[in-house]
């Protein structure tokens, strides 16, 4: 399978305890699914929304490990964006990654397109 990943759909679920979110990818025909959970007075939607990005994305590929390092919301002249750096490890050995995306009114959206920013040149030769 060879192409790039494409982002299809992204949602959050803060709740009072635990927020849950889900991401779908696809290339060519084949979609996946990621999905994340983390304690809602711990742990930022947005990186939730990052390790469910991540998570998709792992079901697409089994020859490298990818772990997320930060999620940040930053301004540069009059935009927001999203930034995500991650770690990816595979035989050549591991290599840190920034993804970036401009913030345009859905955050989750953002970082999930921040996520695939970062990786999608990298893992072309990956993908399962």
């Amino acid at each position: 399978m060879n192409g790039r990943l494409k982002f299809d759909a992204v949602s959050c679920e803060p709740r009072a305890l635990v927020t849950r979110a889900q991401v779908q990818l696809s290339v060519g025909g084949t979609q996946r699914i990621g999905i994340a959970t983390g304690l809602t007075a711990t742990v930022s939607p947005l990186d939730i929304v990052a390790e469910a990005t991540i998570d998709a994305v792992q079901g697409f590929i089994d020859r490298a490990d990818i772990t997320l390092d930060s999620v940040a919301e930053v301004t540069t002249g009059q935009r927001p964006l999203v930034v995500v750096t991650m770690g990816l490890r595979d035989a050549r050995g591991k290599i840190m990654l920034a993804g970036t995306a401009v913030l345009n009114g859905d955050p989750y959206l953002a970082v999930a397109k921040a996520v695939l920013h970062a990786l999608n040149r990298r893992i072309g030769s990956l993908l399962q």
